[in-house]
């Protein structure tokens, strides 16, 4: 090959179709969790004084679970504003995610 030229990749069918049906399923999953978020915010708001408490661990249990978080950080910024919205995510993210490494680890050894 000559150095002003490039090789060419081709995208597979395969790798299409799956992109298509990753994007598919995540529309699919946003739309389902979007008619819940309604109760969530609800449920939030009727703890008071506890509702961050709440929050952290619907958010951890989320992380855990592997389901995308962009809906619940959303959601975090709405109920709490930007700095603590912010803050009880970055908490909650940290939780789940430690939670979620220590029981792998665990499996592992």
């Amino acid at each position: 090959m000559q150095a002003g030229q490039q090789k060419r990749r081709r995208v597979s069918p395969a790798r299409i179709a799956i992109a298509v049906v990753a994007i598919t399923g995540l529309v699919v999953l946003a739309r389902q969790v979007g008619h819940t978020l309604p109760a969530l915010v609800h449920w939030v708001d009727g703890l008071g004084a506890w509702g961050p408490v709440g929050f952290v661990l619907v958010y951890a249990v989320a992380v855990i679970a592997f389901v995308p978080g962009s809906v619940l950080t959303l959601a975090g910024g709405a109920i709490f504003d930007l700095f603590w919205g912010t803050v009880y995510v970055f908490i909650a993210a940290v939780i789940g995610s430690s939670v979620g490494l220590s029981g792998m680890a665990s499996e592992l050894m």
